[in-house]
């Protein structure tokens, strides 16, 4: 193919499927000695009688971007299903150091298999949304680019001050426990502090 050379013996068959190339976003179909072809040869044996090129035929791919709207992210896509084939395509082997990926026309991408280490400061990551800020479990893709955008939860620490105190273990330090916006905070879950000569009223 025209991606690179090679040298070739005259006297042998060439196997143009020995030549596998790739390109981000595209779908490598096979070979053509048409540059403006659409699709592949049938035949990857030839025999040559003089110098020749054999183009590359691209199918181009899905672009899958993923905002990351205001955090950052290391993202490794495990793979999708491919409803033309109706297989499963494995994904890439390590994280992506960019924001978008590429997949087949009229696949399903699988959210939860999408593993992503996401950090907002102040925020805690709930999931991928779509454009209109539903959250999606299974992304259907059709012909056209998709963009995902990461949805937050913003996050409070509170700070439990015994104030001259201690809880049952003898702790006087501060407790600091994580709270998403919206929780209910229940401070039934901690044992009643002690403090010499004082009686514990609760919480303020």
């Amino acid at each position: 193919c025209d991606f690179r050379g090679c040298n070739q013996d005259p006297d042998e068959a060439f196997a143009v499927g020995c030549a596998w190339p790739w390109r981000f976003g595209y779908e490598f179909v096979g070979c053509s000695l048409d540059p403006d072809a659409t699709e592949a040869e049938k035949d990857w044996i030839y025999d040559l009688e003089e110098d020749t090129v054999f183009y590359a035929i691209w199918k181009r791919n899905v672009i899958v971007t993923l905002d990351a709207t205001g955090g950052s992210y290391e993202v490794w896509i495990e793979g999708y299903w491919d409803q033309e084939t109706d297989e499963w395509v494995e994904g890439y082997n390590d994280y992506l150091d960019y924001d978008y990926f590429s997949v087949k026309e009229n696949s399903i991408i699988p959210v939860r298999r999408i593993d992503c280490y996401a950090h907002r400061e102040g925020y805690e990551f709930d999931g991928w949304t779509d454009a209109e800020g539903n959250y999606v479990n299974l992304v259907e893709v059709g012909t056209e680019d998709i963009t995902l955008y990461a949805s937050w939860v913003k996050t409070y620490n509170v700070t439990f001050d015994f104030n001259g105190g201690m809880d049952n273990n003898g702790n006087t330090e501060p407790v600091i426990w994580n709270y998403n916006e919206g929780d209910f905070i229940e401070t039934i879950y901690f044992d009643e502090p002690y403090r010499e000569g004082f009686v514990f009223f609760g919480w303020a």
